[in-house]
């Protein structure tokens, strides 16, 4: 039986004869592809395992919101220990434009894992010269290093 209706004049008659005669063109049986397919399988599985593995390790981790405590709220808050974990220091650009340069906050940690956020662009000028004071993963118990830092202010002025 000869397949090759209409189409003698694009496909080669030595193509046409490997088709009639083995029933594959270019004379390829199943045990040939079996093998083509074993030699790519482990590339294959190597690249899945890479792409995977960089798709974890290279996904972003969002922090949990910061809670925003105000300086009349924070003074009046009981005792606890918390660890800086960022200082904005001035200079908040938006789309080129310097806003404010005297923005100063700082997000802390707390020992059961909250976050808190002192200063911003609200923050009194004992708050901003507090902020400016504390240095990344400084650890401090507040209200009380504020408290103090207030009291050692006052005294400074004659």
């Amino acid at each position: 039986m000869r397949i090759s209706r209409g189409i003698d004049s694009v496909v080669s008659s030595e193509t046409i004869n490997q088709i009639n005669n083995t029933g594959n063109p270019g004379g390829l049986t199943f045990a040939d592809l079996n093998t083509n397919m074993k030699s790519i399988v482990l590339p294959l599985l190597c690249g899945i395992a890479l792409i995977s593995i960089m798709a974890t390790s290279c996904s972003v981790t969002y922090d949990p919101p910061a809670i925003v405590i105000l300086q009349t709220d924070l003074v009046k808050m009981p005792s606890f220990q918390a660890t800086v974990v960022r200082i904005e220091n001035g200079n908040v650009v938006n789309g080129g434009n310097q806003v404010d340069a005297n923005f100063v906050a700082a997000t802390l940690t707390t020992t059961n894992g909250g976050r808190i956020c002192i200063g911003g662009p609200n923050a009194s000028p004992e708050m901003v010269a507090f902020i400016r004071g504390l240095h990344k993963r400084q650890i401090c118990m507040l209200p009380e290093a504020f408290i103090a830092f207030q009291k050692s202010q006052t005294e400074k002025k004659p």
